[in-house]
């Protein structure tokens, strides 16, 4: 099913925010598919890092973590609500009102998914990596404490506090 820019939910899953825009003109950064310098947005590819949907608890406390991008945990709100097993998993609380480039959540019962495994079989991507130069991007760049996080995403709920 298409979706959002004409884009599926697995290639949204999969690859927003996760290689380097290569466009040379003046855009709106919050609206395009692709991670930019500084850009809070920007994931580990799932095929390159396997990582679980629950939060990492050294990256929610104290913003950075030690295992970098081997930790095998989301380390930022776009890698925790993209991830297979969360992204559009509930309704969006502004349905229809919903102006949002990419939005994480279902806007119609019709758009909810069931969680999925994150993929294990990168060879099916292996032209989309290609394509990209092979540079996914790295969160740690854009690692920041949750709380800046949240301010710049108000309509995005906090994941929960691992442990708790």
């Amino acid at each position: 099913m298409m979706r959002q820019g004409g884009r599926s939910d697995e290639e949204i899953v999969m690859f927003l925010k996760v290689f380097p825009c290569s466009k040379n003109f003046n855009h709106d950064f919050a609206a395009c598919f692709d991670t930019h310098p500084g850009d809070k947005a920007r994931r580990r590819c799932l095929l390159q890092h396997s990582y679980s949907s629950k939060m990492c608890p050294e990256m929610k406390h104290t913003g950075s973590c030690s295992r970098g991008d081997d930790c095998h945990m989301t380390h930022s709100l776009y890698e925790y609500w993209l991830h297979p097993q969360r992204y559009r998993t509930k309704m969006c609380k502004d349905a229809k009102g919903c102006s949002r480039p990419f939005c994480f959540f279902a806007h119609h019962e019709s758009e909810l998914r069931a969680p999925t495994a994150a993929p294990q079989s990168p060879a099916r991507y292996s032209d989309t990596i290609a394509r990209a130069g092979g540079k996914a991007s790295s969160s740690m760049a854009a690692a920041a404490p949750e709380a800046s996080q949240q301010s710049h995403m108000p309509h995005i709920p906090a994941p929960p506090t691992p442990g708790k």
